[in-house]
């Protein structure tokens, strides 16, 4: 998973320089206001959550490597294939992605599951609607 390896790869940044300056706690706000954006892509609706919590309070860097590393952990422990994104679903069905959409609104697909500004498709969803049709 992507992911997980931007989260790794944000984790090893986060080591922090001898002089904090500005700048870097303005990269470290930024790094957490991007892994909620990856995870709502990712289908993490509690890590999302946790970049929710600490964006309101004040970001330093012990506090984004304690919620990257909570993150990190969300990702590892939940199975890549519990979700679908619309490029995934449309590779599936072998159609375009902008016909998913088409068929998201026409209401021929199964219902999505909304996370963040992410649609999903559950694949058990998928899977019962693909046996019925």
């Amino acid at each position: 998973m992507q992911y997980r390896k931007w989260l790794r790869q944000k984790l090893k940044a986060l080591q922090a320089p001898n002089e904090p300056d500005e700048p870097f706690y303005e990269g470290v706000r930024s790094i957490v206001s991007e892994a909620s954006g990856r995870a709502a892509e990712a289908g993490l609706p509690e890590a999302v959550a946790a970049c929710a919590a600490v964006r309101r309070g004040g970001i330093t860097p012990d506090i984004a490597r304690q919620v990257l590393s909570q993150c990190l952990a969300l990702a590892e422990t939940k199975p890549e294939s519990e979700t679908l994104n619309a490029k995934e679903l449309a590779e599936l069905l072998g159609i375009h992605v902008r016909s998913i959409y088409r068929r998201k609104l026409d209401g021929s697909l199964p219902e999505p599951v909304q996370v963040g500004r992410s649609v999903r498709w559950r694949k058990s969803d998928v899977d019962r609607w693909l046996a019925q049709n």
